[in-house]
């Protein structure tokens, strides 16, 4: 909802389509972490590769997106957007 957002109205932000990149990393770890036999060193690994994503990924959105966010999207509708984000399966 918020790179949505972001995206319509800075289309080239480099902190915007890197934190969109970013997400897509994070998705293709999930989709490995589901179909990997748990216990396996390679679960295991395939968990570790994620955290070290999702930890750089939100160093990212907190130094550069939320900025980008601040400066493009007005108080209320942010607040419409986190209202949404949490009514849907994201949240």
């Amino acid at each position: 909802m918020l790179y949505s957002r972001l995206l319509d109205r800075t289309p080239h932000d480099p902190a915007v389509l890197d934190g969109l990149d970013q997400h897509r990393e994070l998705e293709r770890w999930l989709d490995e972490i589901d179909v990997a036999e748990p216990p396996s060193e390679q679960a295991l690994r395939k968990l570790r590769n994620l955290k070290w994503s999702a930890e750089m990924h939100f160093e990212h959105e907190e130094d550069r997106v939320f900025d980008t966010a601040r400066d493009v999207i007005d108080e209320r509708t942010a607040e419409r957007l986190g209202l949404d984000w949490l009514r849907s399966d994201a949240a």
